[in-house]
């Protein structure tokens, strides 16, 4: 059964994990995992994703993954079906979404009365099933918010520009240029540019600051140094990293996170 969301999760593991490697090579369904203790590395496409504080992890789509624990880890994993194709505010979402669960308001909250739930029976398996469609819920809310006035809908659908939009969705460090996006989407630069304008409501220059300064927030909450953001997030030298960052937030890297992080 779909919930009202548009999608539905069955939880597959809740408990420890011990070092190894844990793979899901030909998956059906998008995955999400909370990690709520220890360290994580989450493997996919030749990328790796270093995970060492509570953090929700999400492939909203079918997406070969793998996850080394170095140690020990506690985390919630669960299939998520139809994610992406529910329409509205899940369509084209990036390969990997990592979020801190401290950026998702009230987190604290359910993993308490998920913890208080008795352990085995009907009453934990309920309140584990609320919990992670709860969490999926506050991830699209927080994405929302996040991308803005400034961001192509997240249910954009139209064929010219979609491939465009998904590449810096996906890669937003990459110096991508309108050329190039328009060759990926099979269109003269002119074209592309007025297509993608008339569509998303902002140029590919805006839309991919956008992306960038979203990757960029959530690398900086994670505890990683400015200069190593500038460069993960496209910027060759950090001044360059912190003018965009002032031009898109109106306040610096440091500024922002000093007066809270989460807006």
């Amino acid at each position: 059964m779909f919930s009202r969301h548009g999608f539905s999760t069955r939880v597959f593991f809740h408990g420890k994990m011990e070092a190894g490697t844990w793979s899901y090579v030909v998956p059906r369904t998008g995955h999400l995992h909370l990690l709520l203790a220890g360290s994580a590395e989450f493997e996919h496409e030749g990328r790796k994703l270093r995970i060492d504080t509570p953090s929700l992890v999400v492939y909203p789509r079918p997406c070969a993954h793998a996850i080394v624990v170095p140690g020990t880890a506690q985390l919630l994993c669960a299939e998520i079906v139809a994610l992406c194709q529910s329409g509205g505010a899940a369509g084209n979402l990036p390969l990997v979404i990592d979020m801190p669960l401290a950026s998702l308001p009230g987190v604290a909250d359910m993993l308490a009365r998920l913890n208080a739930a008795p352990a085995g029976g009907g009453a934990r398996a309920d309140a584990t099933g609320r919990l992670v469609d709860w969490v999926l819920v506050q991830l699209l809310r927080q994405m929302l918010a996040e991308r803005g006035s400034g961001a192509a809908p997240l249910g954009l659908r139209d064929a010219g520009v979609s491939k465009a939009v998904v590449a810096m969705q996906e890669a937003p460090g990459e110096a991508w240029t309108v050329a190039a996006l328009a060759d990926l989407c099979g269109m003269s630069r002119s074209k592309f540019a007025r297509r993608f304008r008339e569509v998303v409501g902002v140029t590919p220059a805006d839309y991919l600051l956008a992306q960038r300064m979203r990757l960029a927030k959530g690398l900086l909450r994670r505890g990683r140094q400015v200069q190593d953001v500038a460069c993960e997030v496209g910027y060759s030298t950090q001044p360059a990293f912190t003018r965009a960052f002032r031009a898109a937030c109106r306040q610096s890297p440091r500024e922002w996170l000093q007066r809270g992080a989460w807006t």
